[in-house]
């Protein structure tokens, strides 16, 4: 296990990176590959700045202040995600969202990462409505309103519910329409691989019932629905 000493000159911290913790950050140093080992013996804590950077022995890590994070990234450190580069910015830059999913969830979104995002997901602080990390869920909430920047910086919708522009409509291939009462019953067939979630793009919205299995919507939206890859269960009215 490192073991620690003070500083008062400018420690290097390559090979580190920064994550967001708390009302602070918390500097990770790198460990080697093959062996699991720490890249170095001894840590040192940071008396240099006005608010120091102090090694943690039980947690293998520094902890310090927000506004530390230009000296941190001068001396060498790096974001582990993009959450933000610079405290200089009012709005910090952008977080890559690459190799996520959007998904509708209740009023808002929810961003869901693939097998493949590779950074550690921290919280977006950087948008007027932020982009929480939920731990428990393992995935972000937010608005809608964050929608075109989530797609601008490398999120896809899981499904085609709703796009940045309303023309596109949401992908009903291997689904079946069937008469429901006033409406219409939309049914996901076995090869149906979407995760299904409302299409809220359309006047009438089109919802997913997580008790039925199936979505319901009104008549006005049958072209829309074939036009999108649903088919009739039968032949009872056409199109």
């Amino acid at each position: 296990m490192p073991y620690s000493k003070t500083t008062t000159q400018t420690s290097s911290f390559k090979n580190t990176y920064l994550k967001l913790y708390k009302n602070g950050l918390k500097i990770v140093p790198l460990k080697n590959k093959s062996s699991k080992k720490y890249l170095s013996d001894t840590y040192l804590s940071d008396m240099n700045p006005t608010k120091p950077i102090y090694w943690n022995i039980t947690h293998n890590c520094w902890f310090t202040s927000k506004d530390n994070t230009n000296y941190l990234l001068k001396n060498g450190s790096k974001w582990q995600s993009k959450s933000i580069k610079s405290t200089s910015s009012s709005k910090g830059e952008a977080m890559d969202f690459t190799n996520t999913f959007l998904k509708l969830y209740k009023e808002g979104l929810k961003i869901v990462p693939s097998d493949s995002y590779t950074f550690d997901p921290v919280s977006d602080m950087s948008r007027t409505k932020p982009i929480y990390w939920n731990v428990t869920h393992n995935c972000w909430f937010t608005s809608k309103d964050n929608t075109d920047y989530l797609v601008e910086n490398g999120s896809q919708w899981w499904s085609k519910s709703t796009s940045s522009s309303e023309e596109e409509g949401m992908d009903f291939t291997n689904t079946f329409l069937k008469l429901y009462k006033e409406g219409l019953k939309i049914v996901p067939s076995d090869s149906y691989t979407f995760d299904p979630v409302s299409d809220t793009s359309r006047t009438k919205p089109v919802y997913w019932n997580v008790t039925h299995n199936c979505w319901f919507t009104s008549k006005d939206n049958t072209d829309y629905l074939v036009e999108n890859g649903s088919q009739w269960w039968s032949k009872s009215i056409s199109v």
